[in-house]
């Protein structure tokens, strides 16, 4: 059995997460704008993905099992996954193959391999019926820049189905907890963290579920130009990014729709992504204020919500309540061990051993 090591990182994100979500002093006083209705963009599956029965005994470990042991391949059914075609079948050596080959097209040839694959049962929802999680991980020789590769598996209608993955590396690592859900962290410079959570529900759809991005020591409470939609009313010389000293501001971002790359700016979709972001600012002393009222007014007409610290908190929890996850299966590793999955051994760069059912 693999035993995951807890990264520093993933407790500093735990703890800014709790820290975005206390309560801070409301100044009811100034003008927010109204909330704007959710972006819905979360991708699925391209096959039906409803499970042929509701019964847990109709898929068992072992079906999985099958695929660990070479007698089972897994269907990629969804675009855009490492190292797989959507339609596409492997086996375990065919997913590690694939894996390389991937890493040789985006690095130097030979400079990433995979040099294990683990493997662990998940419970998707939590609704008593296993789905199975697959870690490949991904080493240089120096084995200093490893990434992980999780892929989700679920038994649809017979098949062995590749619903989404998730890749942790570098400055944006992540964990997987066992139902199914990836949260995703890192850094984007010395004043900037992001957390993000993301998981596959029961019926095997993946969902985003939301993110929060942390930037402190701002010079002032201000979104800058490049954050707002391209129909913004900007007077001349509005600050478009950054500049000048550090302050003392910190600002959290909430999104409750996934960034798509292939997103264009200034596209409708584009503008709806930033219009259902939702902004916080706090003092030096951790209390809530605002924009000055010229720029709430512009941010007002574009849509964009400026609050303070417990409506976001209650928006997140509304958000869980939609997609009916409790709060407890949100919790990673790092913050409770028991959510930690059971991960095995599937191949390490040796002959692969069978495993009994």
């Amino acid at each position: 059995m693999k035993k995951k090591v807890l990264k520093m990182l993933a407790v500093m994100s735990a703890a800014m997460l709790a820290a975005t979500a206390a309560v801070g002093c409301t100044n009811t006083s100034v003008m927010t704008s109204e909330p704007v209705s959710e972006v819905v963009v979360t991708p699925t599956p391209d096959v039906d993905v409803t499970p042929d029965t509701d019964s847990a005994d109709a898929v068992t470990e072992d079906d999985y099992l099958a695929f660990i042991n070479g007698e089972a391949t897994i269907k990629a059914v969804k675009d855009g996954m490492t190292g797989l075609t959507n339609g596409s079948e492997y086996t375990l050596d065919d997913l590690r193959d694939s894996v390389n080959q991937a890493y040789d097209e985006g690095f130097e040839p030979g400079y990433m391999r995979v040099v294990e694959i683990d493997y662990a049962f998940i419970d998707c929802g939590n609704d008593g019926i296993p789905e199975m999680a697959l870690d490949v991980n991904g080493d240089n020789d120096e084995r200093t820049n490893t990434m992980d590769l999780y892929y989700i598996v679920k038994k649809i209608d017979g098949v062995l189905c590749v619903v989404d993955q998730y890749e942790s590396f570098y400055r944006s690592q992540g964990e997987l907890n066992r139902y199914g859900v990836y949260n995703s962290y890192g850094s984007g410079g010395a004043s900037l963290y992001m957390t993000s959570y993301s998981r596959v529900n029961a019926a095997g759809e993946p969902e985003f579920i939301y993110s929060v991005e942390f930037e402190a020591a701002m010079p002032e409470a201000i979104i800058y130009g490049y954050e707002l939609p391209s129909d913004a009313n900007l007077p001349d010389g509005y600050p478009y990014v950054q500049g000048g000293d550090p302050g003392s501001i910190d600002r959290d971002r909430y999104s409750f729709a996934p960034y798509d790359y292939i997103m264009v700016d200034g596209s409708p979709e584009y503008d709806a992504y930033l219009r259902q972001q939702v902004y916080v600012f706090r003092d030096v002393d951790g209390n809530s204020i605002y924009p000055s009222d010229d720029y709430m007014k512009i941010y007002t007409d574009a849509g964009i919500l400026v609050t303070d610290d417990n409506t976001a908190k209650q928006m997140v929890e509304a958000r869980l309540q939609e997609l009916g996850i409790p709060e407890a299966e949100l919790k990673m590793p790092a913050e409770n061990p028991d959510v930690t999955p059971s991960w095995n051994v599937a191949w390490d760069g040796l002959e692969p051993q069978p495993t009994e059912p």
